[in-house]
């Protein structure tokens, strides 16, 4: 059975769903990428997370759970062409978004691959 995102997490992630490009910016604008598939719960730096992939197969979203104190926040693990950049916004606690940024930071590739299989077969 789904889980059912609060107002807040919704309204984030239409702002993914409609404000996220695909790949790095360039001089032509991209079409936004949809991170519908999923969620995976994981837990990242301690706190309890929902993870999201996109359709290009490559970028993930990671929503706090509305429970944590890290919430309401978001991360976004896209790839710059080298590796994974990761992006996050929101107004949850400090100490508990960056325990989770550090521990994102780490994450490898194949890692990073692992979490979109993860939240496909979740879905």
């Amino acid at each position: 059975m789904a889980r059912r995102l609060p107002p807040v997490l919704i309204a984030l992630m239409g702002a993914l769903l409609f404000g996220l490009p695909a790949g790095p910016a360039a001089a032509q604008p991209k079409p936004a990428v949809k991170c519908l598939t999923g969620p995976a719960p994981k837990t990242f730096g301690g706190q309890k997370w929902l993870v999201y992939s996109c359709d290009d197969n490559r970028t993930v979203v990671v929503i706090v759970s509305p429970d944590s104190p890290a919430a309401p926040f978001y991360f976004v693990l896209a790839s710059d062409g080298v590796g994974y950049k990761v992006t996050g916004e929101g107004s949850g606690s400090k100490s508990a978004t960056e325990s989770t940024l550090k521990a994102l930071k780490l994450l490898t590739e194949s890692e990073i691959q692992g979490l979109i299989q993860d939240t496909k077969v979740r879905h």
